[in-house]
């Protein structure tokens, strides 16, 4: 039974992590620039990146800081260039999708932003 429920479990913790970057979203929104810029240097400290490169990849992408940050670290737990991943969400997947296409389980992901196993 477990093994049958799983994928929809694991779905339902990536949507709460989906949550969680929205309300990150909401707050950079709402909580004007020293908030946004305080967001910006945590994502970009988080992966390793210049604030320059996360400003450019929210402009190019149309997502937010959190799907910014959701999108870096599935490179990351992938391995994989960055680029590839927000093609992938560029082509209209949701983020679930993208994790299975790179074959990302919930547990590396949460290992990227725990800064488990880099």
């Amino acid at each position: 039974m477990q093994k049958t429920l799983q994928p929809v479990l694991e779905d339902a913790y990536l949507l709460l992590v989906q949550t969680f970057m929205l309300a990150i979203d909401s707050a950079a929104d709402s909580g004007g620039q020293a908030t946004e810029n305080q967001f910006l240097l945590f994502l970009s400290t988080k992966m390793g990146i210049s604030v320059k490169e996360v400003v450019a990849r929210e402009e190019k992408s149309g997502l937010g800081l959190g799907g910014v940050l959701l999108g870096y670290s599935i490179a990351k737990a992938a391995n994989v260039a960055p680029d590839e991943i927000f093609a992938n969400k560029a082509d209209n997947k949701s983020w679930p999708e993208v994790m299975r296409a790179r074959q990302v389980t919930l547990a590396q992901l949460q290992a990227v932003l725990e800064d488990k196993n880099k």
